[in-house]
């Protein structure tokens, strides 16, 4: 049973996303919401309790429902942090900005499928090298967050940054049906 805080932070968090999704709507500055940043585990959640269907996910985060569900799977919080990161700025920043940052996380989004499918159909050799091709493909988005963040969450980053673990095989058996 869910506590009266999560229910309200999870009504709060649906009206942000909702907000979110909103094409060509109200700045951020404009808005009467608290800013609030990605989180993609309470995403997930609100997703299985039916508040969010996948393409909703897929919207907010420009990354695939597979990627987002192995990225809580690895436990990978650099990645994870980098999305979050990414959601929270995403409607602050003019379009000149936000097309290269959202070409740089579909590109993360795509390294990280290849990584995925190499765990289970390729060599170790060739699954390490998707390793640091997803790493590397994430590493380049937080370069364009770099621009866009404060001090305290630039040293989030920093401290988080590290490799991909393997995913469990339940998520990555979905991943590789889809």
């Amino acid at each position: 049973m869910l506590s009266n805080t999560w229910i309200i932070y999870l009504h709060w968090r649906c009206a942000w996303n909702f907000f979110s999704l909103r094409k060509g709507g109200v700045r951020h500055e404009s808005a009467k919401l608290e800013r609030m940043w990605g989180q993609v585990d309470v995403d997930m959640m609100l997703l299985e309790y039916g508040m969010l269907e996948k393409a909703d996910l897929e919207a907010l985060y420009c990354t695939s429902y597979s990627t987002l569900a192995d990225l809580i799977s690895c436990g990978w919080l650099y990645a994870l942090a980098v999305l979050n990161m990414f959601f929270g700025i995403r409607r602050d920043i003019r379009k000149d900005q936000f097309n290269p940052l959202k070409m740089a996380v579909q590109r993360a989004d795509t390294a990280m499928g290849k990584y995925l499918s190499a765990c289970v159909n390729m060599t170790d050799s060739e699954r390490d090298f998707r390793r640091h091709a997803a790493f590397t493909a994430y590493r380049h988005v937080e370069e364009h967050l770099n621009y866009h963040a404060s001090a305290p969450q630039l040293r989030e980053l920093y401290e988080l940054r590290q490799w991909p673990s393997l995913p469990s095989a339940e998520p990555l058996e979905v991943f590789l049906t889809e």
